[in-house]
């Protein structure tokens, strides 16, 4: 995908030195990571420029907190990095509260919400725990499983969750309305 690296690369002088310039081509060359991180990463800072005005104090906060309890619940296993997705759970909440006041949660917003929870998980796992040596490749396996990563799946969790949420609040409120109207046909019987 991208042209091959310089041939003075190839040098011994650089066999045993970090470039984390270069090393950050290398990771970025991957086809793994071009899907697992660079692809939601782009249409992420996309969709935070194009929802900027959506994007109010209540969401900063909520992404904090997300954050915050995410960063407490990741942990290492034998196949990877494994967090716990509580980004739904704050995006469900923030969907049904901008419901309540008349507004829509944007959908994408609820894309980029769960991408950056999932990233800081990665993130600062992979600074805690770097793959070879202290701040030289702790980038290394952020986003490395491809369509597989967390970062690719995360986000489309929060979509399914903004969804369902509008979808339980327009069915609550349907079901109110029917049983409101039954509740006023029974009222209608008892004084007739």
């Amino acid at each position: 995908m991208f042209a091959a690296p310089p041939s003075y690369f190839n040098s011994p002088a650089f066999a045993n030195s970090y470039n984390p310039l270069f090393d950050a081509y290398l990771y970025f060359d991957q086809p793994e990571t071009i899907h697992g991180f660079l692809f939601p990463f782009l249409l992420s800072a996309l969709v935070m420029i194009a929802y900027r005005k959506s994007w109010t104090w209540e969401v900063t906060t909520a992404l904090v907190a997300a954050m915050a309890v995410a960063w407490t619940t990741v942990y290492m296993g034998p196949q990877g990095l494994h967090t716990f997705p509580i980004e739904v759970f704050f995006l469900m909440v923030l969907t049904w509260r901008s419901a309540s006041r008349g507004d829509t949660f944007p959908l994408m917003l609820g894309y980029a919400f769960a991408f950056y929870t999932a990233l800081s998980s990665d993130v600062i796992h992979g600074l805690l725990h770097p793959a070879d040596g202290m701040w030289q490749t702790w980038y290394w396996g952020i986003g490395g499983a491809g369509f597989h990563d967390g970062l690719f799946i995360a986000p489309i969790f929060g979509l399914f969750a903004v969804l369902l949420t509008r979808f339980g609040k327009w069915l609550s409120v349907l079901l109110n309305r029917l049983n409101g109207d039954r509740g006023a046909a029974k009222m209608g019987d008892a004084n007739a």
